[in-house]
């Protein structure tokens, strides 16, 4: 616990966006790249719909509204913009690699569906 604390007293105070209630499940504690939290919502909105062109098309044109509402109120650098599309592909291969080992095929599925759909194209 200790080496925890030393840890995170260091890191940048940052809010999580998932809500969580009547305990803190340290398995799921958000670290790491600023853009993380960003790819996550984005792809995490239209992963279940990838067959669905027009639903493939308002995302596509709303993701600079998103982008821009984010930046109002967190920064984002020029690595940070460039690493958004690459996370977005990223955050659901390691969705797909964690259901697969939990044996949730279904779901791992529909990860790596997404990644061929949205992300062999790029943005």
């Amino acid at each position: 616990m200790l080496h925890m604390r030393r840890a995170y007293s260091r890191a940048p105070d940052r809010s999580s966006r998932r809500d969580h209630t009547g305990f803190i499940d340290l398995d799921h504690v958000p670290r790491g790249p600023a853009v993380y939290d960003l790819a996550y919502f984005l792809v995490d909105r239209i992963k279940r719909k990838v067959r669905d062109d027009e639903a493939i098309r308002l995302w596509r044109r709303l993701i600079a509204h998103v982008v821009a509402g984010y930046r109002e109120t967190n920064q984002l650098s020029t690595l940070e913009d460039d690493a958004l599309w690459p996370a977005m592909c990223a955050v659901q291969l390691l969705f797909a690699e964690f259901l697969f080992a939990r044996g949730d095929r279904a779901e791992a599925e529909l990860n790596l569906d997404a990644v061929f759909r949205l992300c062999e194209g790029g943005a």
